[in-house]
């Protein structure tokens, strides 16, 4: 069936599972009569399952290389994100024995994500703020804002270029 494809290889180059926190980080919250107080929201973040990864290399004659990146998704407190898949198609074109060409196209079709968002003594709904820090514009966006932001990303193309290689 494949080698009408052409398809001369399929290799496992990667994978394995990952436990750790998706993020570690302080977040800043308005604690009761209005005080601003300091906090490690990295348990937020915690995974409450582990994250299986695989990485596949696909050869389709011999200068077209596919990699394909699988990812079981992720699921803690504060965020989950259902599984993706991640290619990138690449075409090598030999110009000399010391010069290539490589054009490539990088795809990501992540799966659905979701943002739960903390709550301050005054009930007011906030993204967690993970990775920023207290003079970051970010903080400055209401929740459902960022959550924009995060709904935004699912653009599939990662990136469209090439790459010139020269051997000494």
């Amino acid at each position: 069936m494949f080698s009408a494809l052409g398809l001369s290889f399929i290799y496992l180059t990667g994978g394995g599972t990952i436990e750790g926190p998706v993020h570690s980080y302080q977040y800043e919250y308005t604690a009761e009569y209005g005080v601003r107080a300091v906090a490690d929201g990295t348990h937020f973040y915690t995974r409450e399952n582990s994250t299986l990864e695989l990485e596949f290399l696909i050869g389709l004659g011999t200068d077209v290389l596919l990699t394909a990146n699988i990812d079981s998704g992720i699921d803690t407190p504060k965020f989950n994100a259902a599984p993706s898949l991640s290619l990138k198609v690449e075409k090598i074109i030999s110009i000399s024995a010391s010069q290539k060409l490589t054009l490539y196209a990088d795809f990501s079709f992540l799966g659905n994500q979701e943002n739960i968002p903390c709550v301050d003594s005054t009930g007011k709904t906030f993204h967690c703020y993970h990775g920023v820090v207290p003079a970051d514009p970010y903080y400055l966006l209401s929740f459902d804002e960022i959550d924009d932001i995060y709904k935004n990303k699912i653009n599939p193309i990662r990136g469209i270029g090439f790459r010139y290689d020269i051997i000494f």
